[in-house]
C-alpha cells in the first residue's frame, strides 16, 4: 500500500497554432453504454455546476503501476481521417469560435516538404535546405478535456458530461544549437455538440491520476470545491456506507475501516523512552490524524466511448483518493510520499 507512483505531472504550456489527427481499429461496443450527464441541481459538489479543464496524458509510461490508456495512435489516426474527410468540424485552438479551413488543415495533415534559405557566412551564397513534413500520429500524446462533472451522495455515482477536447502534439525545437526543448503543440478543439447514438468502446479500465490542484493554471479548477468533492469519497467509505479495496491488488481484496482509517493517516506509533529515575523505559503512543487536505489527487477508474463524430464518453467505474504527505526517509531528509489508502466503487 505504499507503493511509489509513476504519475503524469501538469504543466503549463504554452498554445501554438496548428491543428489536429486520428484513425485505426477500435473494440466493438459492449452492452453498457454511457448515459449524457447533464447539468442537474443534485448535483453534491459545489458549486452544482462544476466545469474542470485539465491535460490528460495519452502515453503511459511503462513503470506506471496500475495505469492504463487508450490505444491513442489508432484513435489520432482516425480523427485524422475524419478531419480531412471533413466529417467533423474542428476550431481554431485560440478561437473556439471560428472554424478552420482547408488551408489550416493542410498545414496539419498534408505531406510536403518545408523549404528554408540562409546566406552561408563564409561564400556567402544562399544555402537552401529541404526538410520533409509528414503527419506523425503518434507525436499527439496529450489531450486537453473541458467536462462537467455531477456527483451523487445518494446513488454514490459519478457522471463526466466532455464538453471540447484538444489534441496536443509534442514537436522538438532547435535552441540555436544548444540542443532542443520539447514543446506542446495545440492542434484543434473539438467540441461535443453534436452526438451520435452510435458509440464504440475505445479502452475498458482506463485508469489515470487527476491532480485536484493546478497551480500552472489555477483558473481551470476554480469551479471545483476539492474539499467537497473529497469530503464525498472519505465519508462513503469511512462511514461503512461502502466498502473499501486494495488498489494495488490484482483481484479485489476487502479492506476494513480501521485499516483504511491507518491508511489515511491514523496511526498509532509506540516510542520508547529512557527513564533515569525509573531505570526503565516509558512507553509514549503517538496518535496520528486524518487530514483530508493531503488528499492532494485522486484515481479515476473509467470506460471512454467514442462516437462517429469522435465525441468521446466517460463512464466512471472507481474512485480512489490519493494522499500526500510528508516522511522522513532513511537518509533524515523529508520527503514527499503518495499513497493509494484505498480503491472504491462507484454507481453506474
Amino acid at each position: 500500500m505504499n507503493k511509489q507512483l509513476a504519475f503524469p505531472r501538469m504543466n503549463k504550456y504554452v498554445q501554438m497554432f496548428g491543428a489536429v489527427l486520428f484513425a485505426g481499429a477500435l473494440v466493438a461496443c459492449s452492452d453498457t453504454q454511457p448515459s449524457d450527464a447533464k447539468s442537474s441541481p443534485n448535483n453534491d459538489l459545489l458549486p452544482t455546476e462544476v466545469v474542470v479543464k485539465y491535460e490528460h496524458e495519452l502515453l503511459v509510461a511503462p513503470d506506471a503501476d496500475k495505469i492504463k490508456g487508450i490505444d491513442y495512435v489508432a484513435f489520432v489516426t482516425e480523427l485524422a481521417e475524419k478531419i480531412k474527410a471533413k466529417k467533423i468540424d474542428v476550431f481554431d485552438p485560440l478561437d473556439k469560435t471560428k472554424k478552420l479551413d482547408d488551408n489550416n488543415l493542410s498545414n496539419i495533415f498534408d505531406d510536403r516538404v518545408n523549404r528554408t534559405s540562409m546566406i552561408d557566412e563564409k561564400t556567402f551564397d544562399t544555402v537552401v535546405t529541404e526538410v520533409p513534413y509528414k503527419f506523425d500520429p503518434s507525436s499527439v500524446q496529450k489531450l486537453v478535456f473541458r467536462e462537467e462533472w455531477n456527483f451523487s451522495k445518494e446513488k454514490f455515482a459519478m457522471t463526466k458530461t466532455i464538453r471540447e477536447y484538444a489534441p496536443i502534439r509534442l514537436v522538438k525545437r532547435n535552441l540555436d544549437g544548444n540542443g532542443f526543448e520539447v514543446a506542446k503543440q495545440m492542434l484543434l478543439w473539438i467540441n461535443a455538440d453534436k452526438k451520435s447514438d452510435s458509440r464504440k468502446l475505445l479502452a475498458e479500465n482506463v485508469t489515470y491520476e487527476f491532480n485536484l490542484y493546478n497551480q500552472d493554471n489555477p483558473e481551470w479548477l476554480e469551479s471545483l470545491s476539492v474539499s467537497r468533492f473529497v469530503d464525498l469519497i472519505l465519508s462513503q467509505v469511512l462511514d461503512g456506507k461502502s466498502k473499501a479495496y486494495d488498489f494495488f491488488a490484482d483481484d479485489k481484496v476487502a479492506l476494513s475501516v480501521d485499516v483504511v482509517r491507518a491508511n489515511l493517516g491514523a496511526t498509532v506509533e509506540t516510542y520508547y523512552v529512557e527513564n533515569e529515575e525509573k531505570n526503565a523505559p516509558d512507553t509514549v503512543q503517538v496518535l496520528g490524524n486524518i487530514y483530508p487536505d493531503e488528499i492532494r489527487s485522486v484515481i479515476f477508474v473509467e470506460d471512454w466511448y467514442v462516437d462517429d463524430n469522435m465525441v468521446i464518453y466517460k463512464t466512471v467505474k472507481r474512485i480512489a483518493p490519493v494522499r500526500h504527505y510528508h516522511m522522513v526517509n532513511e537518509l533524515a531528509e523529508d520527503e514527499i510520499v503518495k499513497k493509494v489508502p484505498f480503491v472504491v466503487d462507484l454507481n453506474y
